[in-house]
């Protein structure tokens, strides 16, 4: 597990309005291993969805280097990283970020169309992963009509199916309750058992204690990398 699957060097990020400039992330350094399972912890403000946001290539750094699978994708173009995101990264949000007009199953099948175009296959792994995880039963219902578990679940699927090296998860049991979040965590857990993976941040120490690492943030700096 040594081989490094994300490497941050000397991340940082601010934001400028006319009158304030806002750090919100100060040099981060950290590494991530193949099949690793790290949370970030952190207050409010402190800049931990910041920083998830700007390794999982959602948000580029001000300054900084970043390593995915050995690629520096600093300074990749929205297309190059596009094709980052599709291959090799799975997000998990708080919100779930389902496609409201799209039933389950076209939901969890989009990324894998995107990546292949083949409508046939990517809505049979669809339901494969969908069956794995308890919700077969609900492929051809539409978000609106599941609970935030379920949505929760399915958004996880969805995060799934191009099987990514690596899963961005930011707050994915924020608004469950104990018997969803654990729900959510065992699956999330089941695939770093399979090599994935896994960066959480979180501000829920009982779920934060369940990774093997746990880094703090705090006015934005990492504190014990």
């Amino acid at each position: 597990m040594n081989e490094k699957i994300l490497t941050a060097k000397d991340i940082s990020k601010v934001f400028y309005t006319k009158k304030i400039k806002t750090t919100a992330v100060k040099n981060a350094n950290f590494s991530v291993g193949k099949g690793e399972f790290i949370s970030i912890t952190g207050e409010s403000g402190s800049g931990k969805s910041t920083l998830l946001n700007v390794v999982s290539t959602i948000e580029k750094p001000t300054t900084g280097g970043i390593f995915i699978d050995g690629e520096n994708i600093s300074s990749f173009n929205e297309i190059q990283l596009s094709y980052i995101r599709n291959r090799k990264i799975g997000f998990v949000f708080q919100m779930f970020n389902l496609i409201g007009h799209l039933s389950v199953i076209d939901n969890v099948a989009l990324p894998y169309l995107y990546a292949t175009g083949n409508k046939e296959d990517a809505l049979k792994k669809a339901a494969e992963i969908l069956d794995e995880i308890d919700m077969g039963h609900r492929i051809d219902h539409y978000p609106h009509q599941l609970s935030g578990g379920q949505q929760q679940r399915v958004a996880i699927a969805r995060a799934l199916i191009n099987n990514p090296k690596i899963i961005f998860a930011d707050e994915p049991t924020g608004n469950l309750d104990v018997e969803n979040s654990l729900i959510i965590m065992r699956i999330l857990e089941r695939q770093v058992d399979t090599g994935c993976s896994l960066i959480l941040v979180t501000h829920d120490k009982m779920i934060a204690q369940r990774a093997e690492r746990i880094l703090k943030i705090e006015g934005g700096e990492l504190l014990n990398v």
